[in-house]
């Protein structure tokens, strides 16, 4: 495209319509194409334009950001970078789109300002040999003067040699962007260079968006100010490119202050390793400005290897940037662990006021690997290993702020680097410091203000990248830590975080990032309730995480406000509808509501479930099973659509009719035929649904047993759930269990004998063929429900409390564990010696645990096993610890030997402090006061699990816990939301319990 093609002015204002891009030869040249045209997802009350050209169109991509009027906002260029470069040199296309795109994009008087871009992209492609030259930016060959600094390293990222650049004019922004090899793991050819215009944001040219006050900025505590020319930039110290921030007035900030020199005074770095001798220098020498490197190593017996470099002056401030964010100028003068031979080292460096003298034998000061890096940057990687590219300024800043925060986190935590970081974000490298912030989890949140200011200052397409990160990020710490501490960081913030949520200026994941953070912050009902309602409502596509997690936080909240039912219904019957909708979680939340509620949640469900998507009915299904007895009248659709064959989602309508009931009779049959069926993708959703139906057993259950000898293990066990619900109709076929048991492979064994087990007494007939099973079956397993199954049948029979006897010697513990706890219920005296024994066990703690877990059910027939128990409190297990506390306190009077082991009983782990103390009160009820000492104690543990079980047995001591009183009225204030619900539970346990 000539330059007699370029568009031509068409006024001067600040103001560009997209008709004058319509119009332009630009858009005819390459006949560009609008293939979409849909809201901005970041910003309300603007619209994105997809455009693609007349060929290429795999490669080429083009989007233009209008406001409602239509003027343009910023237009982006995405070219892919292996079509670019085509192999041996640049594409001509390539270059004719990129230099057109640019000069149409402009402002009319910002021309002259761009002609060098132009200029100096035609030359890149003059500079390929052999590439035939399609147009002409320069047409009488004039010479064209050097390129700026900014321009070379917008051209070197052109080329793909920067990863970033950006170019100020008067008052727009040139940005480009080039993806470098493995940038998130993209392939090659999948590449891609991005170009952007973006053009001022004058007010004039349109007018203000109902959802962005004009005070809007104000929230984050600083106004905006006005746009910054040209001329009033301050210079740089190095030839960086300008801040795109056009609304700062101020250089972009450093996070170290300038150095008086780039080279340093003195420079000597000795590195010695043993055995043997292998030595490393490095050595400024004045003189000559130059960095000598030597490397002595006896043991390959070569002669010493010698380098000279000259690190560039931007190499060196990088360097010093470096040793400034690790705190290196305060490393102590000597590292030492005595460790034999090793490996020693000694550090000598002046640079301005600045002095550092430390060494070490075998220790290092933190962020040494970071040093030493940067130390083989400087010497071309001769130290070996690897090295930071301390020459590539593409590179650098991110791994200096990374540096930084690491370096933070070591010296003196997170609050030494948080402001430097903060005033980062003003400048080019915003996206670097944002993901420096990320490192410090939670203790970043003061900076979200900042964050979100420059985001939306910024109006970057892929502004939510690190924005994302950042919030994840302290929503993961917000999530695992203290909310007292949130509470203390999110406060001061708060007004803005909660501004950025409701006026949905940025994009729902950005929101549901922020969201996950204020739950975590402990507000009241009155403060977080229109913000959760709010969030609800969201109908945005991409908001369902953010509904997700509202319904979430509003189900575990106590408040419930009348006007949420009509948001909620609201929202199902768009939801239910949506690609991505969902419907369970509205209809569990509306069922905390009673009954009426879900009656019109059913109403709006019942058509979805004859909707032409197999995913509609899906979502409908599942929300008809939380409903369910209410939603009977879906019986006939449920039952039409399991009957579809070709309905991928079989067995979520087999669920829900389950959960339906015994209003669901009528699909019995048709339940029952599937269970044959291979197309239903899973028999136990049919099997558990016949269960939980309990009607027509004359079919179901035949069927069942059918299906149950065929069966893998786990459909077993839920074919034998679903056979149990049906009590005595299974003794019709107790004949066809029996020979199951002696006949079938083991899981099949063990289902049937469940079933036989839940008839009781009724199934005595069986008894033979257990007894035979317990004593000679070579599965452990299978022995084990033998003898459960001996102990529900008949346990009183003279033969099976022989067979149970013998079992409690089994050579399997689990064995004796099961058939001891089956003859406790007839003959506890019999089973005492191997329970007592099993708790003794100390190599299996499954079976130990349970076996402790039993006797506290067994009360005062266990008093023998107290000894036992007694020994088991000194266990290295804690669970195991906490079990024989509580088994001890269930025994009550009868364990009166063990009072005063639990008096003195210290365990580190305040949870079983507070049983043991429990199990003293319920032993000897006069001691309840002292129970109540150790439970206010407990209150004032660091641990909020302590602190919530402390006031849970608060709560059911009740009134008599009067003493506690101010200590529970204290803990209604406590940082975490949690132990302020337990306290409120036990204050009003003791109150109503004092005034009854």
């Amino acid at each position: 495209m000539s330059d007699d093609k370029l568009p031509a002015p068409a006024n001067g204002t600040s103001i560009k319509h997209y008709s004058e891009l319509r119009e332009s030869s630009f858009f005819t040249w390459f006949n560009l194409t609008e293939i979409e045209k849909k809201p901005n997802p970041y910003t309300q009350g603007q619209w994105v334009v997809a455009l693609k050209p007349g060929g290429h169109t795999e490669h080429i991509d083009i989007f233009v950001l209008l406001d409602e009027q239509e003027h343009i906002h910023n237009g982006t260029l995405n070219l892919r970078r292996a079509w670019m470069t085509m192999g041996t040199g640049l594409n001509p296309l390539a270059i004719d789109i990129s230099q057109s795109f640019i000069a149409s994009m402009i402002l009319t008087d910002e021309a002259a300002a761009a002609q060098p871009v132009i200029d100096a992209i035609w030359a890149a492609l003059r500079s390929n040999p052999g590439m035939p030259m399609l147009v002409r930016s320069n047409p009488d060959e004039q010479p064209v003067p050097p390129p700026t600094p900014a321009v070379t390293d917008f051209i070197d990222t052109y080329l793909g040699k920067r990863r970033q650049a950006e170019i100020t004019l008067p008052r727009s922004l040139l940005s480009a962007h080039s993806e470098p090899p493995g940038f998130f793991g993209k392939p090659d050819h999948d590449l891609r260079f991005t170009l952007t215009v973006r053009l001022p944001d004058d007010p004039s040219r349109h007018a203000p968006r109902p959802s962005l006050p004009t005070a809007k900025l104000s929230i984050f505590g600083r106004p905006s100010t006005p746009a910054l020319n040209s001329s009033d930039k301050q210079p740089s110290r190095r030839a960086d490119p300008p801040s795109p921030n056009l609304s700062k007035s101020a250089p972009p900030p450093r996070l170290v202050p300038p150095q008086p020199a780039d080279e340093p005074a003195s420079f000597h770095y000795i590195s010695l390793g043993l055995p043997g001798f292998s030595k490393s220098t490095i050595k400024w020498d004045r003189r000559t400005k130059r960095l000598i490197y030597t490397h002595i190593d006896d043991r390959d017996g070569v002669p010493p290897e010698e380098k000279v470099f000259q690190p560039s002056a931007y190499q060196w401030r990088s360097f010093w940037k470096l040793m400034d964010s690790l705190r290196a100028w305060k490393w102590q003068m000597l590292y030492r662990k005595f460790v034999f031979d090793g490996h020693h080292w000694s550090l000598d460096i002046e640079h301005g006021d600045k002095q550092l003298s430390s060494s070490g034998e075998n220790d290092y000061p933190p962020g040494w690997e970071l040093f030493r890096k940067a130390i083989n940057g400087l010497v071309g990687g001769s130290l070996g290993g690897s090295s930071y590219a301390l020459a590539d300024p593409l590179g650098l800043d991110e791994d200096l702020f990374e540096a930084a925060s690491l370096s933070a986190t070591v010296h003196d935590g997170p609050e030494s680097a948080l402001p430097n970081l903060i005033q980062a974000l003003d400048g080019y490298q915003w996206k670097s410091a944002a993901r420096a912030l990320a490192k410090f989890r939670l203790e970043a949140l003061p900076a979200m203000p900042s964050l979100l200011q420059h985001a939306h200052e910024a109006r970057m397409i892929f502004a939510d990248d690190p924005m994302n990160e950042v919030l994840s990020a302290i929503a993961s710490g917000a999530e695992n830590g203290s909310e007292q501490r949130v509470r203390e960081l999110g406060l001061p913030v708060l007004s803005s975080l909660l501004e950025v949520l409701l006026e949905r200026t940025f994009s729902a994941s950005v929101r549901h990032e922020l969201f996950r953070v204020v739950n975590h912050m402990g507000l009241s009902d009155d403060e977080f309730m229109p913000v959760l309602m709010a969030c609800v409502q969201d109908a945005h596509q991409e908001g369902q995480r953010l509904c997700r997690s509202a319904y979430y936080a509003f189900r575990d909240r106590d408040s419930r406000p009348p006007e949420m039912v009509s948001i909620l219904l609201t929202a199902l019957q768009q939801r239910v509808y949506e690609q991505y909708g969902f419907a369970e979680e509205l209809v569990d939340i509306l069922k905390l509501y009673g009954d009426e509620p879900l009656r019109q949640a059913v109403a709006i469900l019942l058509p979805a479930i004859n909707h032409a998507s197999h995913d509609v009915r899906y979502k409908a299904a599942g929300g008809l099973g939380i409903a369910g007895e209410l939603a009977a009248s879906a019986v006939p659709f449920l039952l039409a659509a399991f009957q579809d064959t070709k309905d991928r989602h079989r067995w979520i309508y087999a669920s829900t009719l389950g959960k339906i009931g015994a209003e669901a009779e009528a699909a019995v049959p048709a339940l029952v035929e599937a269970l044959t069926d291979k197309g239903v993708a899973s028999t136990d959703h049919v099997a558990t649904a016949l269960g939980q139906i309990g009607r027509r057993p004359e079919i179901v259950i035949p069927a069942l047993l059918a299906t149950l000898t065929t069966s893998s293990h786990q459909t077993c066990g839920k074919i034998a759930s679903a056979l149990v619900k049906f009590g005595a109709a299974n003794l019709s076929v107790l004949p066809a269990l029996i020979d199951i048991v002696q006949t079938s492979p083991s899981n099949v064994r063990q289902a049937a004998m469940k079933v036989i087990a839940s008839l009781g007494a009724d199934a005595h007939d069986s008894l033979p063929a257990l007894i035979e099973v317990l004593e000679h079956d070579i599965d452990r397993w299978t022995r084990c429900e033998a003898a459960e199954t001996i102990g529900a049948v008949g346990a009183a029979a003279p033969e099976a409390i022989l067979a149970l006897k013998q079992a409690c010697h089994d050579d399997s513990l689990f064995v004796r564990e099961h058939a001891a706890k089956a003859l406790s219920l007839v003959d506890m005296a019999s089973a005492l010696p191997t329970l007592i024994a099993l708790v003794r066990q100390s190599e299996e703690k499954i079976a130990r645990d349970d076996t402790i877990f039993a006797l506290g059910h067994y009360g005062a027939q266990a008093a023998p096993a107290v000894p036992a128990l007694l020994e088991a409190l000194k266990a290295q297990d804690s669970h195991t610890r906490h079990l024989a506390v509580n088994a001890l306190g269930n025994i009550g009077f009868a364990a009166q030997e063990a009072l005063t082991a639990l008096i003195d009983f210290n365990d580190p782990d305040g949870s079983i402090m507070i049983a043991a103390a429990t199990a003293v009160r319920k032993i000897d009820p006069q001691r309840t006061s002292y129970a109540i000492g150790v439970y206010v104690r407990m209150l004032h543990s660091a641990e909020r699990v302590t602190r919530a079980y402390a006031l849970h047995a608060l709560e059911e001591v009740g009134a008599v816990a009067q003493s506690a009183l101010d200590e529970v009225i204290a803990a209604t204030h406590d940082g975490e939301g949690y132990v302020r619900r337990a306290a409120l539970a036990a204050l009003k346990a003791i109150q109503a319990d004092s005034s009854a």
